[in-house]
């Protein structure tokens, strides 16, 4: 190959390249294709069914080709859709996002949902109790990778624990000190912004406790009563009321679970 190189040659094709390798000459081979490709302006295509060759590809570096009705696709997919798509393996996701609590899980993956364009990775969203603990929990996997490799592993905390919890890249906030906590501000401005009044059900001094407790009489089905709200109407509600803060929240969210561009 080295020969064709030096040849001036600008566009080499070759197919199944890993024949003949071990897994270990397949992790290597990679590097040494980018340096001919950098030092020699050289293009390299090449077909593969090794998952050990394709791991070390990058995102933009990856094509799935398929035979439909005779005619030949070709489209970028991350390493997941292929380790999926031909053998099989099944249980893990391209990013993770680490959020506290229920419903923090619940307002991402409403947000997500109203995301027009199709996403390229996909992704798993997990509460752990705690912002401590989240955090905790993504340092441990940078350590270990028992999730993923750092950089598709991020924490996504309430707005109220900016301070604590900044100057790391790998954290973002929602626009909000919370989510209940914003329901809570709008429901105790004195015209209630167009929000019906209820019977709140605990009379409690912790205004922690005061602010789930008047989210979960909104939004709690059963007791012999039906929710006021749904979960989804609490947070279009609260959007509507910060629309540009979330939108640009959105496009941190676009930004981890799309491919990068460059």
């Amino acid at each position: 190959m080295y020969r064709i190189i030096k040849r001036n040659c600008k566009l080499i094709v070759i197919d199944e390249i890993d024949i003949s390798l071990d897994a270990s000459a397949q992790v290597n081979l990679i590097a040494e294709l980018r340096c001919f490709c950098q030092q020699d302006g050289v293009n390299i295509v090449f077909t593969t069914h090794s998952l050990a060759l394709m791991k070390t590809l990058k995102d933009s570096e990856l094509f799935y080709m398929e035979n439909n009705n005779a005619e030949a696709s070709l489209k970028e997919v991350p390493y997941n859709y292929i380790r999926s798509e031909l053998f099989c393996f099944q249980g893990r996701w391209d990013k993770y996002i680490l959020v506290e609590d229920e419903v923090l899980e619940q307002y991402l993956s409403h947000l997500i949902n109203q995301i027009e364009m199709p996403l390229f990775f996909t992704y798993k969203i997990i509460y752990i109790g705690g912002a401590s603990n989240v955090i905790n929990l993504m340092k441990r996997n940078e350590r270990a990778n028992f999730f993923s490799s750092p950089e598709n592993v991020i924490s996504i905390l309430d707005g109220d624990k900016k301070e604590e919890c900044k100057n790391n890249k790998n954290v973002f906030f929602i626009p909000f000190d919370s989510v209940e906590k914003q329901f809570s501000k709008h429901y105790r401005q004195t015209e209630r912004d167009g929000l019906p009044k209820i019977t709140e059900t605990y009379k409690g001094k912790t205004e922690k406790d005061r602010i789930k407790r008047l989210y979960e009489d909104f939004t709690h089905q059963g007791y012999q009563r039906s929710a006021v709200m749904t979960n989804t109407q609490i947070f279009d509600f609260i959007n509507e009321r910060k629309q540009n803060e979330v939108e640009q929240f959105k496009k941190e969210l676009i930004s981890f679970l799309q491919k990068n561009s460059t």
